[in-house]
């Protein structure tokens, strides 16, 4: 048994969370640090079975990742992991090693002030969510959320930035009903907005818009907005589209109140 363990940043805690008290989300434990010299007041641990010390290492940061998206859209605030350190313990030792790694650091979701009840809540929620869940659609969900954080954290392409929210659509509808990935994603939305059903049926956002400049850029190869041959097509227009559609969705298979994001444009 080993117990691995991750340091980042956290905005906000709230303000009356005291240092080196936990909150547990599903198989990670989460910190409030005392904030040191680099900005880290967050601590992300959780504790595997492992062959030895390297699967350790690549299995509970993968975990510790995957949770700390999950907590950061789940409490609708933004939280950083420090990528080049996973701290790796051999349980009953005492021995503790500290391996560099080579994944990005994760930016979810626009900073918000929480309250103690605000985060306390939202991860009640997702934990509740999880439970319901059979195993497929957790993985499903667990995977859209690492594409989604991929994403986010893209900046030096829009193309590219679009090719992951797509993906972390694909994959969180795969379950879905529907012959296509349009029907699945329309079926999805559906669910999400009955009282919209005819308008999302109808409407060529999905179909003409968000699917047209995936099939520019997955079967063309096209790399910049520039390139792109259907004059109806905007990147920023699309990715505008496609990242809201995600999160309503996103939000959605998670239990957390929505935001209304894709109303606007079925209306």
């Amino acid at each position: 048994m080993y117990e691995v363990e991750m340091y980042g940043t956290l905005f906000h805690w709230p303000d009356v969370w005291p240092i080196d008290v936990s909150i547990r989300l599903f198989d990670c434990i989460f910190t409030r640090l005392k904030q040191g010299d680099q900005g880290r007041n967050v601590s992300v641990k959780t504790e595997l079975e492992a062959e030895n010390e390297s699967e350790a290492r690549e299995v509970g940061s993968h975990v510790c990742r995957i949770e700390s998206q999950i907590f950061a859209f789940s409490s609708d605030t933004l939280l950083t992991l420090d990528s080049t350190y996973v701290r790796v313990k051999e349980k009953a030792s005492d021995k503790t090693t500290g391996s560099k790694t080579f994944t990005m650091d994760m930016i979810i979701a626009p900073p918000v002030t929480l309250t103690m009840i605000q985060l306390e809540s939202a991860l009640s929620i997702a934990q509740k969510t999880f439970k319901k869940e059979n195993s497929d659609n957790i993985d499903l969900l667990k995977r859209a959320m690492n594409w989604y954080a991929l994403a986010k954290i893209e900046k030096e392409s829009k193309i590219d930035r679009f090719i992951k929210f797509w993906i972390a659509l694909e994959v969180l509808t795969s379950n879905d009903d529907g012959k296509t990935e349009i029907r699945r994603v329309k079926n999805a939305l559906i669910k999400v907005y009955p009282e919209i059903e005819a308008k999302i049926q109808q409407d060529g956002v999905i179909g003409s818009k968000m699917f047209n400049l995936r099939g520019e850029i997955f079967h063309e190869g096209k790399l910049s907005s520039g390139e792109l041959k259907d004059p109806k097509l905007n990147i920023d227009t699309q990715l505008g589209q496609t990242e809201d559609i995600l999160t309503d969705l996103l939000r959605s298979k998670l239990g957390l109140p929505l935001k209304d994001l894709s109303r606007k444009y079925f209306s």
